[in-house]
């Protein structure tokens, strides 16, 4: 039987690796960047590209609330090497949480 994950937890101000693919950050808009969007509020950007590959990312995120949030990578990056016109956004489907749930469950944990 599938295990199906239904939200990851995160330590805020942790590093955080994401992997997949045409992920660099790159572009001239204002909306590029990776970002932590609270179910209410503003998004928080992280400012801290540690690793800025196309097949990999790895972020210092920044100071977040406890709460859920959804990631989002907004990047006009292509592997031509030129720019896409508009910014494209991608978020992840699973919910990630900050200071919610209990530490000691079972399940994967982004750190």
């Amino acid at each position: 039987k599938e295990k199906v994950i239904e939200s990851l937890t995160i330590t805020s101000g942790g590093a955080l690796t994401i992997v997949g693919s045409n992920l660099t950050i790159q572009g001239e808009d204002d909306s590029i960047g990776v970002f932590f969007v609270p179910k209410t509020g503003e998004p928080k950007k992280v400012s801290v590209l540690i690793h800025n590959k196309p097949s990999k990312l790895i972020v210092q995120m920044p100071a977040l609330a406890d709460g859920t949030y959804t990631l989002r990578i907004t990047t006009q990056f292509t592997r031509s090497g030129k720019n896409v016109k508009a910014a494209r956004s991608y978020d992840y489907p699973v919910p990630l949480k900050v200071g919610t749930g209990d530490q000691e469950e079972d399940g994967p944990q982004v750190q």
